[in-house]
């Protein structure tokens, strides 16, 4: 076997051996489920930390109830 042949078996082999060393450190470490449900609740308290963080505080609390009322009418649900 030349000097050429054995440099890419051993690259060949080192990335076999990273894949199953990715694979098992993934295994053994799964994603946390994140929840995605948003309810009336959170829309809420998501509008009035937009408004508390917004320069014109005053001036976006009508079109700030208009987003979430159009929110909840585009997926169906109920605001209350």
């Amino acid at each position: 076997m030349t000097k050429q042949e054995r440099t890419v078996l051993c690259v060949v082999i080192a990335l076999l051996l990273l894949g199953a060393a990715v694979k098992a450190w993934r295994t053994a470490h799964p994603p946390k489920p994140t929840s995605v449900r948003r309810t009336a609740e959170w829309v809420a308290r998501a509008a009035a930390a937009d408004q508390a963080r917004s320069p014109f505080r005053g001036t976006q609390t009508r079109s700030a109830e208009c987003g979430a009322r159009n929110f909840f009418r585009s997926n169906g649900l109920s605001p209350c």
